[in-house]
C-alpha cells in the first residue's frame, strides 16, 4: 500500500476494484485513505482518477500571499496543492511525507515556497523549501508508539524564521482526542528546519488546538487549548499564563488576534460558541450573535484589509461573516453542501476565502464575484511525474462512486473516500 500509485498521491489500501468490460486490462481501484485509480495496463502502472470527486476530510488550508490561486490544503489522505483556486489538485506526498492523516500545513509570508506540514500519523513535522516538490525531516518527532501529533504549526507575521508549533493527543491515528493530553507548544528560530521546547509547568502535556502570533512581537503568542481554555506568552514560551476570567468553558478549539490591534481578541471554543476580548484576553465576553449557541468554532480570520470584517468557521452550521468585529454573524453557507467546517484560508486581497470539510473536500467562494487567477506554477514544480495516458478520457470513463462538486458557489476537491 505504501509503493503504488501515481507519484505525489500516497495510494490507500484497496477496498474494491472495478474491470472495463470493454477491455480487462483496464482497472479501476478504490482506496480507503487513497481515492481512486486507474490502471490502463492490468494493474503495472497507476494514475489518479479521482480529481474533482469529493469526500476528502480536510483539517488545513493556508493561501499563498501572493497568488490566491495557489492554495494548499492537508488531509486524511495527503497533502494537495492547487495552482487554480482549486479545480486542480497534484499530490505532495513525496518521501518522507508519503505517510496518511495531515492536520497542518502552514506557507512562511515571506517565501511562499517554504512550508511546514505535519501528521499525526507518525508525529513529525516536516519541512519544504521548494513548494512540497521535496520534504526534509525537521527532527521534530515524539517518538515511536507515543499518541502525540502535531496539530496546528504558524509562521510569525513579523519574523517568518519563527515558527509556533501545537502538539495534541489522539487514540487513532485519524483524529485528535480531546481527553489526551499533548506535549505542548514547540519553537522553531530557522523556518521549521529545527525545533525546541516552548513550555513551562502549565503547558507541558497541553492539548495544543490553536495559535496566534502577535503581528509585531513573536514572542508574544496565544494559544487556544482543550481543557485550558486560552493561554498567552509574551517570552517566546519561556512562561505562560491563562487568560480565562469570562469564559465558561475550557475546552478552546481557536483562536486571533486584530491585525493592527493586539487588545482585540476572539477565541471559539468547543459546543460553547465564541467570545471577544478587548483587553489582550483579560476579560471575555459572549459574541456569537448569529451562530447557534452550541456552535464549535474551529477557525477563525480576521480580513487583512478590513479588520472590522471577521470569517468563521463551525464545524456543524457551516461558515460565518461578521462585518461587526465579532458582535454579529450573518451565515454564508449558500452553496456549502457540507456544513462541517474544520478550517479556513482567506487570501491576503480578502476576495477569496478557502473553507475545509470535513467530508466534502475544499470549498471557495469568490467575495468579489471573480475567480483567482491561476497562480505560477506547474505540475512539475510540484514534483508531479504521472502519465496522461493514463487517465481514461471523458467518453471511455465508467462510472465510480460519488459524485462531483458543484463549481457554482466554490470548488470542491480531493479524493473520495469510501467509508
Amino acid at each position: 500500500a505504501n509503493g503504488w500509485g501515481s507519484p505525489g498521491v500516497r495510494a490507500g489500501f484497496p477496498i474494491d476494484f472495478q474491470v472495463d468490460l470493454r477491455d480487462p486490462m483496464r482497472i479501476f481501484a478504490n482506496e480507503y485513505g487513497g481515492g481512486n485509480f486507474l490502471s490502463p495496463d492490468g494493474g503495472e502502472t497507476w494514475a489518479v482518477a479521482s480529481t474533482g470527486y469529493t469526500g476528502a476530510q480536510v483539517r488545513a488550508v493556508a493561501v499563498d500571499p501572493g497568488d490566491p490561486g495557489r492554495v494548499l490544503a492537508a488531509a486524511r489522505s495527503g497533502l494537495f496543492v492547487s495552482y487554480d483556486g482549486g479545480g486542480e489538485w497534484l499530490g505532495l506526498n513525496h518521501p518522507p511525507a508519503r505517510s496518511m492523516e495531515w492536520n497542518a500545513v502552514a506557507i512562511d509570508p515571506s517565501d511562499p515556497l517554504r512550508l511546514a506540514a505535519s501528521n499525526n500519523w507518525n508525529g513529525e513535522l516536516l519541512y519544504s523549501q521548494d513548494g512540497g516538490a521535496t520534504w526534509n525531516h525537521s527532527g521534530a518527532f515524539f517518538g515511536e508508539g507515543v499518541r502525540v501529533g502535531w496539530r496546528v504549526v504558524a509562521f510569525a507575521p513579523s519574523q517568518p524564521q519563527v515558527v509556533y508549533a501545537g502538539s495534541a493527543g489522539y487514540y487513532s491515528a485519524g483524529t485528535f482526542d480531546p481527553g489526551q493530553p499533548g506535549r505542548g507548544v514547540y519553537l522553531s528560530h530557522d523556518g521549521g528546519r529545527s525545533w525546541e521546547e516552548a513550555n513551562d509547568d502549565m503547558t507541558m502535556a497541553a492539548h495544543i488546538t490553536g495559535l496566534a502570533i502577535d503581528f509585531e512581537n513573536p514572542q508574544v503568542v496565544y494559544a487556544a487549548a482543550s481543557g485550558q481554555g486560552i493561554l498567552r506568552t509574551q517570552d517566546g514560551g519561556a512562561s505562560w499564563e491563562a487568560l480565562n476570567q469570562g469564559l465558561p468553558a475550557r475546552f478552546a478549539l481557536s483562536i486571533a488576534v486584530q491585525p493592527g490591534n493586539r487588545d482585540m481578541l476572539l477565541a471559539g471554543f468547543s459546543r460553547a460558541g465564541l467570545y471577544s476580548s478587548q483587553d489582550g484576553g483579560v476579560t471575555w465576553r459572549g459574541s456569537s450573535q448569529g451562530m447557534p449557541p452550541e456552535a464549535s468554532v474551529t477557525s477563525i480570520l480576521f480580513d487583512p484589509l478590513d479588520p472590522g470584517v471577521v470569517y468563521a468557521a463551525d464545524s456543524q452550521s457551516g461558515v460565518y461573516r461578521s462585518q461587526d468585529k465579532g458582535a454579529s454573524w450573518q451565515a454564508l453557507n449558500d452553496g456549502l453542501r457540507m456544513r462541517a467546517v474544520n478550517a479556513l484560508a482567506l487570501s491576503a486581497d480578502g476576495r477569496h476565502l478557502y473553507a475545509g470539510t470535513e467530508g466534502e473536500g475544499v470549498y471557495r467562494l469568490d467575495l468579489g464575484g471573480q475567480p483567482p487567477e491561476e497562480a505560477v506554477g506547474t505540475p512539475e514544480q510540484a514534483g508531479s511525474t504521472a502519465t496522461p495516458e493514463a487517465e481514461p478520457s471523458p467518453t471511455s470513463r465508467l462510472p465510480c462512486p460519488g459524485g462531483l462538486a458543484p463549481l457554482a458557489f466554490m470548488v470542491a476537491f480531493l479524493i473520495r473516500r469510501k467509508q
